[in-house]
Parts: C-alpha cells; sequence; structure tokens
C-alpha cells in the first residue's frame, strides 16, 4: 500500500505516524508512507536519533526534504536507484527522494519535489537553517523536466513541501499569501504542463483541501494505492 503524511519534524512531533504505526501492525517493508518534507529537523545532533526512531516504523518511509532538513548529512548518504528514481538511502526503510525525480510505487507513477525557503526569524545559516540548500533551484527543475519527457509529461501524483503560486488564491490558503517566494512560480510548471491526477503538500501545517486535485496535508495519512 501507498500513504501519503506531512511534515513530522523528527521524532518528538511524528506522533500522527507513530501512531499509524501502532495501529497498522498489518504493514510490512512493501508498504510506503511519503512525507510531504520537513522529515527529520535541522540540528546534526538529531539526525542519528530522529532516523532511528523511524527505522523503527514497520513501513518504509519515503520523503520529499522541506526547508527543515539537515542537509549536510543527506548528502552524506549514498545514492541508489530505487523503483525507478535517484534516492538517499538513509537507513534500510528511510529513503530520501531527491528533487525532480519520479518513481513507481504501489502501480502508481509518482513525481517528488521537495524544497522551500524558510520564513523562521532568529535562524543561524549552517547550523539550524541551510539557506543555500533548502529552495528548489532551476537547475531542479530541469532534472525533472528530463524525467517527465521519458514519461509523457504524465504522473499519477505529485508530492512537493511547499506549493504553485496559483495555489495561494484558494481560500484555504490565503492567510499564507506572505510565503509567495520563487520557487512557487517554478512550480507553476507543473500545473500548466504535467497531466496528473491530484498534487500534495505539506509545509504549511493544516489539512486542507485546495481544490479538487490539491491538497494541503499536515496529520492526515492518506492512502493512495
Amino acid at each position: 500500500m501507498l500513504f501519503v503524511t506531512g511534515d513530522t519534524h523528527g521524532r518528538y512531533t511524528a506522533q500522527s505516524i507513530a501512531a499509524f504505526n501502532d495501529e497498522h501492525d498489518e504493514l510490512t517493508k512493501d508498504d510506503i508512507v511519503v512525507v510531504a518534507g520537513d522529515f527529520s529537523g535541522v540540528l546534526e545532533q538529531n539526525f542519528d536519533k530522529n532516523m532511528d526512531f523511524y527505522e523503527k516504523m514497520r513501513f518504509t518511509v519515503a520523503f520529499v526534504d522541506g526547508n527543515h532538513e539537515c542537509y549536510p548529512r543527506l548528502e552524506q548518504c549514498p545514492k541508489e536507484v530505487w523503483h525507478g528514481g535517484t534516492i538517499h538511502r538513509v537507513r534500510n526503510n528511510v529513503v530520501h527522494l531527491t528533487r525532480g525525480q519520479i518513481f513507481d510505487l504501489c502501480g502508481k507513477r509518482l513525481l517528488a519535489f521537495g524544497g522551500a525557503t524558510s520564513t523562521d526569524e532568529g535562524r543561524t545559516d549552517g547550523f539550524d537553517v541551510y539557506l543555500d540548500k533548502e529552495a528548489p533551484t532551476n537547475e531542479d527543475l530541469y532534472i525533472a523536466i528530463d524525467n517527465l519527457s521519458k514519461r509523457d509529461f504524465a504522473v499519477d501524483y505529485i508530492v512537493t513541501h511547499t506549493c504553485d503560486e496559483r495555489a495561494f488564491y484558494y481560500p484555504a490558503l490565503s492567510d499564507f499569501r506572505y510565503r509567495l517566494f520563487p520557487e512557487t512560480q517554478l512550480l507553476n510548471y507543473f500545473e500548466t504542463n504535467v497531466q496528473y491526477d491530484h498534487w500534495y503538500f505539506g509545509h504549511f501545517h493544516i489539512d486542507a483541501e485546495i481544490n479538487y486535485r490539491k491538497t494541503a496535508i499536515y496529520q492526515k495519512i492518506i492512502r493512495l494505492a
């Protein structure tokens, strides 16, 4: 089975995913829960303990990166091809879905595209924020376009951390327009050029239907396949 959920921010705030694990003893490592960014937190001293926590889950945890990730540690993890796309293998059952990759998961095709700009004040670059790593770039988009071109620009699901610019003008996100950054315009490409069934994103810490094809996800865990 394939599921999607929102930001977990490491073991201290991942109550929903821990409860899901406890409630579903039928799940195995063949089942996959995709996290829409802000997965582990940014502090390097917490990284291994956070990953140890997720490794205890019955299922495989696959995440796109958010703006609150320990990028230096992620980049130290070995890269490999997994279900058709490139990942960082963080633990046996914990994988980072790198930007612009397309994965064939449980019979569904999923485009992963992490990253966003932090809006937090009082953070120290290189310690609890990584300003040069967090936001997706044109280069990341070119990787996505190359992969999409091999699949006729069609996927079942898009999972990102933030959303495209148009989503901000629906009522559910109207209070978040201060988070309009260049990457939200960059993500407009997917809305304009990609055939998809549904788009899920985290970042805003709300569970809300934006429109009939877009969902902001936080604590809910939604089955996709």
